[in-house]
């Protein structure tokens, strides 16, 4: 019977009609942001009368990013004529809907993930041959993977089983950093209430399940607490913010996690992380690096690498907190030491990222250049 009420449902969508001009934009469920907002916003400020632009969203999402009059809210009529009438579906996760995609309609996903720095999916464990993977749920509805480089366009067939045309583009979220300016910043640190004349550190870690306990969670950074010449932010996952077991940080801390981390990395003279793919949106910056890998030999018995990280990553790894502090005093030095490996690792990964990714994509969807993969 939900078979049946599924395939009428989609019958009754038939009936409308695609628009050419009309386009949706979706990240997660509950957030604007991402490749798919720079995408947007570029449309907003550059051809706003060009296309007709829709964000779908759950209704509690923030929408003060997007004119309101764009939002369409799931599980409403709205909702899914805006999805049955666009011609171009913009996504950035293999999000799902009852609601199947006509033949003339055109899903291009610009995925959420920066690069391809540890492992996932089948490439963690699975020893299937590639061409015995199984596209993971929603991907067959995909017509086009535009990829940031072609590291990640090869981990895309090899980690989720991905089979169908990939074209590289680079990330369009990268376009802000690249065309940054001195205000936009001074603008932004006022926003976040940073103290001036400081260095601003940047600590965002990668998701690990043993973070999950409740209350449980150590800040493995408060050492930089005696540093008082330093801002430091925190940018933690979600779910693992709520599982901090301090209430109270020291005065020198500011956690803004769940804040969009493009503006954060905009405001940061140093980024500490581990094992997370931000570094390549970081990187673009030229600014420096430090790898806090302090649980790494645990970690690699779990979690393998796509990249040489004792050779790759443009900045020192450390293990101890005496060692961070150290690091974040010599942070000059260590700029110097590895600028040169920042660059190449620039070259090698950010080549597309010339702060005209979303130029070179609407500037395809205006000359119908994606209609080759019509029925892919």
């Amino acid at each position: 019977m939900k078979k049946i009420l599924i395939n009428l449902f989609n019958l009754f969508f038939k009936i409308f009609k695609v628009k050419n001009n009309k386009i949706i934009f979706q990240s997660s469920p509950d957030k604007i942001d991402g490749n798919p907002y720079a995408l947007y916003k570029y449309i907003k400020d550059n051809c706003p009368d060009e296309f007709e632009t829709r964000w779908l969203i759950s209704k509690k999402t923030d929408i003060s990013l997007v004119d309101k009059k764009d939002c369409s809210y799931s599980r409403t009529f709205r909702y899914f004529y805006d999805l049955a009438t666009s011609k171009y579906w913009i996504r950035s996760h293999f999000n799902g809907s009852i609601l199947k995609k006509k033949k003339n309609q055109i899903y291009l996903q610009l995925w959420h993930g920066a690069g391809e720095f540890k492992k996932c999916g089948y490439d963690i464990e699975d020893k299937l041959p590639i061409d015995k993977r199984k596209p993971l749920e929603y991907i067959e509805e995909c017509n086009c993977f535009l990829a940031a480089e072609k590291y990640v366009a090869s981990t895309m067939k090899t980690s989720i089983g991905f089979n169908k045309p990939i074209e590289e583009f680079g990330m369009c979220r990268t376009d802000y950093l690249v065309n940054l300016n001195k205000k936009e910043i001074e603008i932004l640190k006022k926003k976040y209430n940073l103290l001036k004349n400081k260095k601003t550190i940047l600590y965002a870690p990668t998701f690990r399940d043993n973070n999950l306990d409740n209350n449980n969670y150590e800040l493995p950074i408060l050492s930089l607490k005696d540093n008082k010449d330093v801002n430091v932010i925190i940018c933690l996952h979600p779910l693992v913010a709520k599982s901090l077991k301090i209430t109270k940080l020291p005065d020198n801390f500011y956690n803004y996690s769940g804040v969009d981390i493009i503006e954060l990395l905009t405001i940061s003279d140093v980024l500490i992380t581990d094992y997370s793919s931000t570094i390549f949106d970081y990187s673009i910056l030229e600014r420096p690096i430090i790898f806090y890998m302090y649980d790494i030999d645990e970690y690699l018995k779990y979690r393998a690498f796509y990249l040489d990280y004792k050779k790759d990553l443009p900045g020192p790894i450390i293990k101890t907190e005496n060692e961070l502090y150290d690091s974040i005093k010599n942070i000059d030095e260590i700029e110097k030491k590895y600028r040169k490996q920042l660059k190449n690792f620039n070259k090698k990964y950010n080549y597309m990222n010339d702060g005209h990714v979303n130029e070179r994509i609407v500037n395809k969807i205006k000359e119908n250049y994606f209609d080759k993969y019509i029925g892919e």
